[in-house]
Formats: structure tokens, sequence, C-alpha cells
């Protein structure tokens, strides 16, 4: 047995592994939900994925798997619409439900396989390339949960992590444990993965239970599409008033954001023409072709211009490339393209300054309206493209961790982006593939390519991978200009269709072996004989290059600890309002009247161990925006009750009313993370009153 047998064997084992403690984690966090929910709600949207996955899985699998997928599209909106339609409010519905459900599919298929006496085979239905992903993503998780943690300077503490990991849906997208959602979401769409190539891999008609019940799901979501365009049913006054037309209201389908909802219609409008070149029957093909331009109405009602626009172009592209599919001029025409699209990602990438600087000339020039109000134009786009930049250019081998983006993209210091910083306060990147990038690095993008494209390069038939392939191809442009896979249930579609096409190569390759396919020293396409493939699995060379890549991480891991942008917690140095219960964050500032002496400041309440970590602070009274007038510094040392004040030297008052008392503390705790509630806010010190005095 090979060293890489081995190794492949081993990653799949724990990658599965991995798979089957997140569905755990999920159903102990139903028991958490449960206990809490409210009595007006009979049961929650969650709770009945979980439930009905597992039955029907049980009883059978393939039932399963089409209940999943006729469900998925639905999920977001799913309890609001039950209401809309049949007049029925007591469903709570809760976000990220497809994580219940796909858990209850696989956990119901394991016991469907105990009980019909099949052997859970993991090494033949895990691909190991899934299981090196979910090993990179543990990794990123981790290294991404210290780096949080040391950037609010919260101790790790294994009862905060149980308490974080049981309360999934609590956690929010600026909290330290944030990472941990993702590693369970990748870990249900890694489940499903294993249960559609367990469930599908030995059946030849595999496509339909993939497609049919996933088109008639999107032609109800369409449906509801409809009325929410002609009528505005279901929609809230802000989505209402947003993009009227002639055409009438936006359409949203089940989801809660037009790009969700459009990236959906992709599917159809796009990706079901893979399914149509691969169909047998004509009814089959007649009611793929009636369907297809329902979908293209959906996707124009839905008011996404940018996913309509990409659509059309894909969409030309297609038929492009079919019409001259025969032609010899296509291959050497479309591999310099592609080469030359590479070149200008790279060298955006790595010379973003350069290539700023020569667009502002270029509007210049031409007399085009300025970079802002092309920003503008693009809903800032560019912008936020630019700070994605910034962020892989920062940590470009491992990235800032997997769910970093939206939490270090508040500091305006690092993005220079006043949309993203500012007025968000962090937000996600507009383009799936970008962020992935900032988060994971080249590392995490070399193995999503390896996951999705190793069906391609091993199977012999390759139009097999065509219907999955295609349908994918068209999910993923819904996330060029938009992140519809950031709604978990569109997620775990795409991993429908990874699934399938591993299926279509478990198939194939066990089809081949039954008929001693490679029998005569035959070998397939792409084999190691391939002097391509010879050189890449060069040992000396695979080992130099593994060495550089095991040292470029490490040193990016040790210099990360102390460099930008987890030196500082932004958020606990943002400003906000006194809380109702009188918390501030690491900053506050109360305004000094005209003719005041000062402020005093009775404070009820510090921090935890105050008195083993003393809390230093400045406390400033100043004037406009930056200068300062007075200052005091301030030792915490013991717990509360103080009071403390500052006034002006030598008996001045307040001549206008632009000054103002400063707090800056030097840092700010978490309750969530040291197990005392589930209170997630930064918190600087607690304020029983403010007395100005006079």
């Amino acid at each position: 047995m090979s060293k890489g047998y081995i190794l492949k064997e081993s990653c799949a084992n724990l990658g599965f592994a991995i798979s089957l403690l997140v569905s755990f984690i999920i159903v102990f966090n139903q028991f958490e939900s449960l206990k809490g929910l409210d009595p007006f709600y009979r049961i929650t949207i969650p709770a009945l994925c979980l439930a009905f996955s597992f039955i029907v899985s049980t009883i059978n699998l393939r039932w399963g798997i089409i209940a999943c997928v006729f469900a998925l599209p639905l999920l977001p909106n799913l309890a609001w619409q039950i209401q809309q339609h049949f007049g029925y409010g007591r469903i709570l519905s809760l976000h990220n439900s497809g994580l219940d459900l796909v858990a209850g599919l696989f956990l119901g298929g394991l016991v469907n396989q105990w009980l019909t006496n099949k052997k859970i085979s993991v090494k033949s239905s895990f691909p190991w390339q899934l299981g090196l992903l979910m090993l990179v993503l543990t990794a990123s998780v981790s290294l991404a949960i210290a780096r949080n943690l040391q950037q609010t300077g919260s101790p790790f503490q294994l009862s905060s992590f149980f308490y974080n990991a049981m309360h999934l849906r609590s956690i929010g997208w600026h909290d330290d444990y944030r990472p941990l959602v993702d590693w369970v979401v990748f870990g249900c769409a890694s489940s499903l993965i294993y249960i559609i190539i367990t469930a599908l891999a030995s059946l030849h008609n595999r496509n339909e239970y993939i497609f049919k019940p996933l088109i008639i799901s999107l032609l109800i979501a369409a449906y509801v599409g409809f009325k929410q365009s002609k009528y505005g049913f279901g929609l809230s006054l802000d989505q209402i008033n947003f993009r009227v037309d002639r055409f009438g209201y936006m359409a949203l389908g089940f989801q809660h954001d037009i790009h969700a909802f459009a990236g959906q219609m992709l599917i159809g409008a796009i990706g079901l023409w893979g399914y149509l070149y691969y169909a047998k029957s004509i009814q089959s093909k007649l009611f793929i072709l009636s369907c297809i331009p329902v979908f293209w109405i959906a996707l124009f009602l839905s008011k996404s211009k940018s996913n309509f626009t990409i659509a059309v172009i894909s969409l030309v592209f297609i038929f492009s490339i079919w019409l001259f599919r025969r032609s010899r001029l296509l291959l050497p025409v479309l591999k310099p393209a592609l080469f030359f699209f590479v070149v200008v990602i790279l060298s955006v990438v790595f010379f973003h300054d350069a290539w700023f600087s020569s667009l502002v000339k270029l509007t210049r020039y031409f007399e085009l309206p300025d970079l802002d109000a092309i920003n503008f134009k693009l809903s800032y786009r560019p912008e936020v493209y630019l700070a994605a930049l910034k962020f892989f250019a920062l940590y470009p081998i491992l990235g800032l961790g997997q769910s970093e983006f939206y939490r270090q993209s508040a500091d305006h210091a690092l993005t220079n982006s006043y949309y993203l910083s500012i007025n968000q306060n962090g937000e996600n990147a507009h383009n799936y593939f970008l962020q992935t990038l900032a988060e994971t690095g080249l590392v995490g993008i070399a193995v999503y390519a390896l996951l999705i494209f190793y069906p391609l390069f091993r199977i012999e038939n390759r139009r097999l991978l065509i219907p999955a392939g295609v349908a994918l191809g068209a999910l993923f442009l819904g996330n060029i200009f938009a992140h519809s896979m950031l709604v978990r249930d569109t997620l775990f579609i795409a991993a429908c269709f990874i699934g399938l096409m591993y299926a279509c190569l478990k198939g194939e390759q066990t089809s081949a072996r039954s008929a001693d396919f490679y029998s005569n020293n035959k070998e397939p396409k792409f084999s190691a004989s391939s002097a391509k493939v010879k050189l890449l699995k060069h040992p000396y060379l695979i080992a130099i290059f593994t060495i550089f890549v095991m040292i470029s991480a490490f040193r990016e891991i040790y210099t990360s600890f102390r460099s930008v942008p987890f030196l500082k917690d932004v958020q606990c140095f943002k400003e906000r309002k006194l809380d109702a219960d009188g918390w501030t964050s690491g900053v506050f500032n109360v305004a000094i009247p005209q003719g005041a002496r000062g402020i005093t400041l009775n404070i009820k309440g510090t921090q935890p161990y105050v008195t083993k970590r003393p809390l230093a602070a400045d406390l400033n009274i100043m004037h406009g925006q930056s200068r300062r007038i007075q200052s005091s510094q301030i030792l915490f040392n013991k717990d509360g009750p103080y009071q403390i004040s500052i006034n002006f030297d030598r008996g001045a008052v307040a001549d206008d009313g632009e000054y103002r008392a400063e707090l800056r503390l030097e840092r700010c705790f978490i309750p969530r993370n040291l197990n005392m509630n589930a209170d997630g806010r930064r918190l600087g010190i607690q304020i029983e009153s403010i007395k100005v005095n006079h």
C-alpha cells in the first residue's frame, strides 16, 4: 500500500469524521433552540427540516435526496411565505435552515445504510479531495478564531468554545467565534456530497434525482416572484419602494435579497442547457425548453441588472462555443484569451495602485465621469473589490481566515473604503470568489479548484459531467457581482452539483472495473503516463514546492499575530451611544454644555478580572474633532463603583457647544467569550449616571 494511498484514505476518513461531528453539533443546537422557543410559536423551520429529512432518508435515501433538493431553494423565507399564502404564522423562521435539512439527510442516510445492512464505504464515497478541503478549512477556522481572540484580548476557554458551538445561530458577524458557523456549513456541504455519491453513483438516471425536484422548486419560487412583481405581495415597505418601474415591483421569491433570487434563477435560465443537452426523451426536452423562458422572465423581474447582464453574455458565449465546437480554431483562440484574462487578473492583484492611477489618467484623457461617479454607479463594487485585493496582498498564502472578511473590512484605515467600513461597518466582498481568495489565500483556492475540476480530468466520458457542470457554472455566475452562495441554502445546491459530478465519476469507474475496461494495458485519458502529469508527480519538484509553501505559510502565521489587521479590535473603538443598561464601548463621548466646568462620571461596574489585569483609560476634554484641551490617566484595578471627573484648568468654562469629554479605554471585554452569558457586545465600563460640573 503506497504512501499516497494512505494519505488519501486518511483525508477521506478525517473529512467524514468532521462531517459526522458537524451533524451532531446541529442536532444539539436544536435542543437549545427549542428549549428557548417563544410559547407563541409551535415549531421552528430548522426543527421541521431536521425531523422531516431524517425520517424520509431513513425510510428511503433517494427519496430523502429528492426532498432535500426540492426544499433548498424555498427555505430562506419559507415561514413568511406560508403566513402570507395560508395565514398561519406560528412557525418561527431561523436563518440557515438548510443546515438542519442536510444534517437530517446525512444522519438518516447513515441509519438507512445500517438498517439495510449496507456497508458505509468512506473510502469510495467520500472524495479525498473533499476531506483535504475540510482539513484546510479546519486549520483556517482555528487560525481565524485564535487571531480574533487575540484581537479582542479574550482568553481561550473551552467552556466558551462549547457554548458558542451549541448556540451557532446567535453568533454575530463580528463575533470572535463566527468562523465556527462556516466550519459547520462546509461540514454539512461535505456530508451532502457524500450522501449523493453514495445514493446515485450506481444509477444511470442519476441526473433526474437532482434536476427534476430542483426545477419544480425553482418554478414555485418563480411563481411567487411573479406575484411579488405584479402585486407587491409579501414584500416589505422598503422592498415595495425599491426599483419600481413599468414592469412592476422587484421579485424575491423565497429569498431576502434580489441577487440571491437572481442567482437561483440563473440555474434555470443558463444551467438547464446542460441538462437539456443530455436529456434522452422528447418529453423531457420539451419540459426543459418550456421552463427556461419562465426562469429568464423571473431573472429579469428580480431587477438584478448585473446578474441579468452576466446571463445574457454567458448565453451568447455558450451558443458561440456550441456553433464553433467542431472548428479547429476554437482551442487556439480560447487558450490565449484565457491566459490573457489570468494575466490581467494577477496584474490587478499585485499592481492595483498602478491600475488605479492608469484608470484615473484614462478618465481624464477621455473626459469621462470621475472614478467616484463610476464607483457609485457600480454600487461601490470597485471600492469593495480593491479592499479585497488589499487583504489578499497582506496574506496571500493562507488568507485572513475563513469568515473573516466581514469582520476585518470594518477597519477603514485598512480598506480606505467609506462604504465598506463606515457606512456598512463591514460587509461581504460582493464577489464570492474574491472573498474566498481573501479569506483562504492561494492554498484555499487551490484546494477548491482541485475539488471542483478533479472529475473533469479523471473521467473518461466527459459528456456525463455536462448537466452538473453547466448548472454549477450557472450558479457561479450569480456570485461574480454578488454572493448568492453566502445564502447557505444556495451553497448546498452547489454541493449537490459537485456530488453529482463525483457520482458520475464513481459510476464510470465502477462500470469500468466490472467490465475490465482497462484491460490489455489500456490507459485512460490524463493518466499518470502523460508526460505533463509525470512532471507534476516528480517527487523532488513536489518536495521543493511543498517546503516553500509550508515555510511561507508558517512565516505568514507567525507574523500575522503582530500585524494589521489583528492588532486592534476595531469594533471596540467604534463610538456608540450609551446602551440601555449603561455599558459603553471602548470609546465614550459626552457633550460638555456651554458654561460648564467639566463632567463627572459615576461608574457602576468595570470589567472582569481587573484586579489581575488592570484596565488603563484616558479621560480627555476635546474641542471639535481632534483638539485635546485637557487629559488625565486612570487605572481601574479593582471592582467598582468609581467616580471620575475632569474639569477645565483654572476655573475656565466651555465657551461654546463644541466641547466634549472623551473616555477612551485600553480594551473591551465580551461576556460571551468569558461564558458569562449570550451577550456578544464589546463592553467597556458601566456608567450609572453623568453629572455636569458647574
